[in-house]
């Protein structure tokens, strides 16, 4: 299954989903994801500019997507240790549930 990484973009509007393409003289080829094979259209259909914009447009979402996934896996995964609750300045209990006693500065499990 190829995964298509960009629309190649026509002057007419419309677009065809595509993995890879090239400029060959006045031919476009490119690789069509609907029909899984190399297909060919004259240059002069094909709105380069829109095309780059469209490849930087998705670059730029992946990019932000992949840091909003980095922070919720950042929250989810690496939560800093409970510390438990501060029974006195600078002493706390052990985050783990259990019955725990405070002699002094000294506490026990």
């Amino acid at each position: 299954m190829v995964r298509a990484t960009l629309k190649l973009c026509m002057k007419d509007g419309s677009y065809q989903m595509g993995s890879s393409y090239e400029v060959h003289g006045d031919r476009v080829r490119y690789f069509s994801v609907e029909r899984s094979e190399w297909e060919e259209v004259p240059t002069s259909l094909v709105d380069f500019d829109a095309t780059k914009r469209g490849q930087e447009e998705t670059k730029v979402t992946e990019k932000k997507q992949l840091k909003e996934a980095n922070e919720v896996d950042q929250e989810r995964f690496y939560k800093p240790l409970d510390q438990g609750m501060e029974v006195a300045p600078g002493i706390r209990l052990p985050g783990d549930d259990g019955i725990f006693t405070v002699d002094g500065k000294n506490h026990t499990p």
